[in-house]
């Protein structure tokens, strides 16, 4: 039936003209979306900052924590990052494997810089998917003491701006220093940078914030971290960010770079040596927690922030393309086909004569990002899961739970 023939040109240009706006509509609606999932997948890094004095054992960190993470597990994921920075973290790993070469300085790496790693999961038929990413801002113990320590001088505002825009904020404490505090030896600057480090953990509003302590093999033998919360707790402005209300999550959290099995050591003058004994080797404590922990709150937070607004995405779409089909259909100027197939495509057809072969296809947006969407969905999972499973086997304490006991 041919609808429009009774209708004079001027008419039939009008809605025809009016057909075409409806399908560039539709076909404009699903390009932006697909502009905005492009741009969506090159903004999946967790930003992490790294703030520590000098000598705390940032670097040792870095490199320990990578080698945890960079030869995957029975989840499938691993942690991979560009052929240079990955040199660099090896020659560091390599460095404190092998028995007969020394342990590096901290200052083999860069100063300050910002390292790129990317999750790389390996699904079930063997591809592999690139579902998130971590950015990893390092700076050098000496450029860190304007921002922990008093001083004449504010931190410079690409600091404070980098600090604002993280998602997790990492202070570092010497586990070194911490054992003279828990005997009662503090030097005499620790708790004016402790209270400053705090400061500027109390002033980001990061999603979660991590007070670590480096060198753990050198505290545990002596002190629990219980005992060390306690201790820490006696500090007034440490107690005082325990008990402030955030959105995001505290934890301190324990590690050692060289490992509590006693093949890495420090002799009776703080030398490092490496134990002659052929059965141990380099077994890092708790070096990937302090990271799993951080990017587990941020990607769930993220993941059920992401799914309400999709929700509300294609509720607007489907209002959207309702009103435009009814009112299309309304004046018999386009016809509808509905695939059978839920992920097929929609087409619009206008019906005239000599327009009756002039079709235009656009893709149902929620359908199409659904569809893309699905393997990164799934890969995000199994980084969760990864990560769960990390941080169920780490050493840590929320302070949102914690609750100091009275005497």
């Amino acid at each position: 039936m041919e609808v429009l023939s009774e209708l004079d040109d001027d008419l039939v240009g009008w809605l025809v003209a009016g057909g075409s706006a409806v399908v560039a509509l539709l076909s404009g609606l699903v390009a932006r979306r697909r502009a905005r999932r492009r741009k969506a997948l090159r903004d999946r890094s967790v930003k992490v900052m790294v703030v520590g004095l000098p000598e705390s054992g940032k670097t040792a960190l870095l490199a320990s924590m990578f080698r945890r993470l960079a030869y995957g597990g029975p989840d499938g994921v691993l942690v991979e990052t560009d052929r240079a920075t990955t040199g660099q973290l090896l020659a560091l790993t390599r460095a404190m494997e092998h028995r007969d070469e020394e342990v590096p300085a901290g200052t083999l790496l860069d100063d300050t810089t910002n390292y790129e790693f990317t999750f790389l999961v390996t699904d079930d038929g063997g591809g592999h998917v690139r579902p998130c990413g971590v950015s990893y801002l390092d700076y050098a113990g000496e450029h860190a003491g304007p921002l922990v320590r008093p001083g004449t001088t504010e931190p410079a505002p690409e600091v404070m701006a980098a600090a604002a825009r993280s998602d997790v904020l990492m202070g570092i404490l010497d586990g070194q220093r911490v054992v003279r505090m828990m005997e009662g030896q503090a030097d005499e600057d620790f708790f004016t940078e402790l209270g400053d480090l705090i400061l500027l953990l109390a002033r980001a509003p990061q999603k979660a914030a991590h007070l670590i302590i480096t060198k753990w093999d050198v505290v545990h033998p002596r002190f629990s971290l219980a005992d060390v919360v306690a201790r820490l707790d006696l500090f007034p402005p440490f107690r005082q960010f325990r008990g402030h209300r955030r959105h995001g999550v505290l934890r301190v959290i324990p590690v050692s770079s060289f490992g509590m099995n006693g093949y890495l050591f420090r002799d009776a003058e703080g030398v490092v040596c490496k134990s002659g004994k052929p059965d141990l080797h380099w077994d890092p404590y708790n070096v990937a927690t302090p990271l799993a922990f951080a990017l587990r709150d941020v990607m769930t937070g993220n993941t059920s922030r992401a799914s309400e607004g999709r929700a509300n995405r294609r509720r607007r779409v489907r209002e959207f393309s309702h009103f435009f089909v009814a009112v299309g259909a309304l004046l018999g100027m386009i016809s509808v086909q509905v695939p059978l197939l839920s992920f097929g495509a929609v087409e619009f057809v206008l019906k005239r004569n000599g327009l009756a072969g002039l079709a235009a296809v656009a893709d149902r947006p929620q359908e199409v990002e659904d569809r893309v969407r699905r393997p990164q969905q799934r890969s995000v999972l199994r980084v969760l899961s990864f990560l769960d499973r990390l941080t169920a086997n780490g050493a840590s304490i929320e302070l949102t739970q914690y609750r100091r006991s009275t005497v």
